[in-house]
């Protein structure tokens, strides 16, 4: 192989590696969404929107304390539709979701 040919090669593969490091860096940076309008002091499952990724981390922020996931603990994600707290949130309390979404 010519140094011209392999110098092009290179080229291309880190221009290559360049974009797949873009996609991976823009593609999951976890947001906050505000699930407090859905708080009414009965509920216990509260709906994603948008819908996180299915690989996303999901953390659940109740009156700025990040709960523990787990059916023993403080909540449950069902899929990436919803969360469902072990307890029933007080109607004035902020509920916040941070995740990233699909890309």
């Amino acid at each position: 192989m010519s140094a011209e040919r392999e110098r092009m090669r290179i080229a291309v593969a880190a221009a290559f590696a360049r974009r797949q490091a873009a996609k991976v860096t823009t593609a999951f940076i976890p947001k906050l969404y505000e699930l407090t309008d859905q708080v009414d002091g009965t509920a216990t499952t509260f709906l994603f929107s948008p819908k996180p990724s299915a690989i996303s981390p999901v953390e659940i922020i109740l009156d700025g304390m990040t709960l523990n996931e787990g059916s023993n603990d403080d909540y449950t994600i069902n899929g990436v539709s919803s969360v469902t707290l072990t307890f029933v949130p007080d109607d004035d309390s902020t509920l916040l979701a941070r995740y990233a979404e699909p890309a």
